[in-house]
């Protein structure tokens, strides 16, 4: 008998490998999935050529299969690498008895779906294991009326605390104002009180200086009473003195009525030229996982609709223009000619799902992925990302720098100095992460620790390293003048990794222990880019004791960063923006 035992999906499902043990009598083999993007993409392209599968997502001339890789990327990488571990299995006892363990998570119904398909001709006996408490206590809850019409009331009172803005603005004269699109995680409340936005804040008070009229639209990627308080304070204590609405207060959703495209994909499915075990995985992971999407959309174009025809703006700006708010609001716009402009807000790689489309246009009909009039970018690294690697017209770029680096006060920060600080976001394992704590408590004993989580990491993750006398930093408005003040700076793969060479002047260690695809370049930083936990022991001692190792360190730190981020171009920028809105306007 076999025993095949699959871990669970925990966290940012972005960052999770899957581990799969497999057990023959007495032997144990381990598989572990690459969480290379890189495949996602290439399948989600292939999807993108076969035009009867593209058909079943046309709506009102838009083709809203767009929007859905944001949502069923994760999915099918999932999907296509426990596939390619079965199929190893299935090659060298493809008639064997299975006992086949199973984590109860999102995944659960979808991998025995796969197991049934990869093997036909198994006798399986699937053992399910409890992998969150309280989230299988929801799931029965849900299950309840009382609980369910609970949810719906917090709902709606989350929808009207989101409403509370609209009032006011309603009742004031605004003409043809600039949208600057964006969602609360990139808010930030300064030392004074203050709320601004991270991504946009530059852009915010440049266009404010020349005159313009501006009103934030929050996208609500986050629906609690919480986030929906949070949004308030910021409408009304905004630093550039913007009010923000919500995407979701426009539109009558009571007219979007309720689609099901699951017959659709059967019909697509019998003559579709994939595998069965691909076929079962597109099919239930669109029509189940996501089964409420195609209508959910619907009602995002419906509330893009409403705000363009209720505002009439000159321009839209976007961060994080990719994602689903955004991208209906940027359909919309282009639909009525009026300028679009997105703004970079993290990394963008060879391997970034957002991005690396084999099919983009300006065009809002297109049959492909619609792309701004102008992505902003920070450096010209990024732009050959998207130019070379992608798809994108160099036309539909533009260098502006990334200005939430240089626009920080070194002098009023008030918090500790001179610590080692890890900006941690989830891509180093907790044996690893561990593992590096107690290195940095053996090596720099004096040395105080403090570990900032990315925003995608919830505290109660690392909770359980609290032994390890760590201080835990979630929310900091002086991000960027903690770095600044830091004696030493590591960080996992993620956008703080470029910011830390930026900013500290001791430069840093970025980490990739799980030899992550995609993060090649990094290697360009030599000894800053750190691959083992040997090297990094090594890195560190020398870091503290040698003074050549050092400067050798800051020097490689800042020897590529211009590449990333150039910061000079800001007002060249802003003048093309205003340019390409003035054009719009004379027309």
């Amino acid at each position: 008998m076999i025993k095949v035992s699959i871990s669970p999906q925990l966290g940012f499902v972005a960052h999770e490998k899957t581990h799969v043990t497999v057990t023959y009598e007495k032997s144990n083999i381990h598989y572990e999935t690459k969480r290379n993007w890189k495949t996602a993409i290439h399948f989600l392209n292939t999807l993108l050529e076969d035009k009867k599968f593209i058909n079943i997502f046309q709506y009102n001339e838009i083709n809203l299969w767009q929007f859905y890789h944001s949502y069923v990327a994760a999915d099918f990488l999932y999907c296509l690498e426990l596939l390619e571990i079965f199929k190893k299995i299935s090659c060298v006892h493809p008639e064997s008895v299975l006992t086949i363990e199973i984590p109860s998570d999102r995944y659960q119904h979808l991998t025995t779906g796969l197991c049934q398909v990869v093997f036909p001709n198994a006798n399986i006996e699937y053992i399910f294991l409890a992998t969150n408490l309280i989230k299988n206590v929801k799931k029965v809850l849900s299950q309840i009326g009382v609980f369910t019409f609970g949810h719906a009331l917090i709902d709606k009172a989350v929808r009207s605390v989101r409403n509370i803005p609209l009032l006011f603005t309603k009742s004031r004269k605004l003409v043809k104002p600039i949208l600057m699109v964006s969602h609360g995680g990139y808010t930030i409340k300064s030392n004074n009180g203050k709320y601004y936005d991270r991504v946009l804040d530059a852009y915010t008070f440049h266009l404010k200086e020349r005159g313009h009229e501006l009103v934030g639209i929050d996208c609500p990627y986050v629906s609690s009473l919480s986030a929906a308080f949070r949004f308030i304070k910021r409408s009304f204590n905004d630093k550039n003195k913007m009010r923000w609405l919500c995407f979701s207060s426009f539109g009558d959703h009571r007219d979007v009525k309720p689609v099901c495209i699951s017959d659709a994909l059967k019909k697509w499915a019998v003559t579709a030229p994939f595998p069965d075990e691909i076929k079962y995985a597109i099919f239930f992971i669109i029509s189940t996982l996501h089964k409420n999407l195609f209508q959910n959309i619907k009602s995002y174009m419906s509330s893009a609709e409403s705000i363009i025809h209720h505002f009439n703006p000159c321009a839209v700006m976007s961060a994080y223009e990719t994602g689903p708010f955004a991208r209906a609001l940027t359909i919309v716009a282009k639909k009525n000619s009026i300028p679009t402009f997105g703004v970079q807000h993290g990394l963008i790689l060879g391997n970034h799902t957002d991005y690396m489309h084999l099919k983009v246009s300006d065009h809002y009909n297109t049959k492909g992925f619609v792309i701004s009039d102008k992505t902003l970018v920070w450096g010209q690294f990024w732009q050959n990302v998207l130019c070379h690697d992608g798809q994108y017209p160099l036309d539909n770029t533009l260098i502006s720098g990334n200005h939430k680096l240089t626009e920080f006060d070194n002098n009023s920060f008030g918090g500790n100095k001179g610590c080692i600080l890890f900006l941690y976001v989830g891509m180093t394992s907790d044996e690893d992460f561990e593992r590096v704590i107690h290195a940095l408590r053996a090596i720099m004993p004096d040395k105080k620790i403090s570990v900032k989580l990315h925003p995608c990491v919830k505290r109660e993750k690392l909770e359980k390293f609290s032994k390890l006398d760590i201080e835990i930093i979630q929310n900091a408005p002086d991000f960027y003048s903690l770095i600044y003040h830091s004696y030493l700076c590591l960080s996992d793969i993620s956008t703080a990794a470029l910011e830390m060479f930026a900013l500290n002047p001791n430069g840093g260690f970025v980490l990739n222990f799980q030899h992550l695809p995609g993060w090649e370049f990094l290697k360009g930083f030599d000894e800053c880019y750190i691959d083992s936990y040997s090297m990094l022991v090594e890195s560190l001692k020398l870091y503290k004791n040698n003074v050549i190792f050092r400067e050798k360190i800051t020097e490689k730190s800042k020897k590529y960063i211009s590449d990333f981020f150039n910061n000079d171009n800001l007002y060249r920028s802003m003048d093309t923006v205003i340019s390409i809105i003035g054009n719009k306007q004379a027309c």
